[in-house]
């Protein structure tokens, strides 16, 4: 038994609030990540894809939370170890990170090495929350907020356009 008919402007008025609630709940979807032992929200909009890390080529001279270059399909990313950059333990191995490649509208082929992702968060479905001490000293000009979920997690969002285009970041030679 098929499902009865509906009027087209029935359809048309039903299918436009599904359309307006998907776009809703992306804009306030983060994405959630795990660097430096903290849990951390970034922007969707700020990345354009999530992936294993690459072979890295190190780079003489470099800080120490510049992991080298990456090609990732013919563009060539610098490697940024996110959780050293902020001034917290860096990543055992890169062989077993992930990598958050920067949306080209920043102007930098940058990709963050994190430890693991943590799926899709929704800030507005968590709790504003005051942390007297960020997790490093570092971080402090990249926070937006930080937030507590159900099981009692403090998430801390990052401004991830802002430090894209930190001259620290961009400062990647000793």
């Amino acid at each position: 038994m098929s499902e009865p008919r509906l009027p087209l402007r029935e359809f048309q008025a039903r299918l436009a609030q599904r359309l307006q609630n998907a776009a809703t709940s992306t804009s306030a979807s983060r994405l959630g990540i795990l660097a430096g032992g903290a849990r951390w929200l970034v922007d969707l909009s700020d990345i354009i894809e999530v992936i294993d890390s690459a072979a890295i080529t190190p780079v003489p001279w470099a800080k120490p939370w510049f992991g080298g270059v990456a090609n990732v399909r013919g563009t060539l990313y610098g490697c940024t170890d996110l959780a050293a950059f902020l001034g917290l333990p860096a990543l055992d191995t890169w062989t077993a990170a992930r990598l958050l490649l920067a949306h080209p509208r920043h102007g930098v082929n940058a990709a963050l090495g994190i430890e693991q992702t943590l799926g899709l968060r929704n800030p507005t479905q968590m709790q504003a929350v005051a942390v007297s001490h960020p997790p490093s000293v570092d971080c402090a000009e990249y926070l937006v907020k930080h937030w507590r979920d159900e099981e009692g997690y403090t998430w801390h969002e990052l401004d991830l356009a802002r430090l894209l285009t930190s001259p620290r970041l961009l400062d990647a030679a000793r």
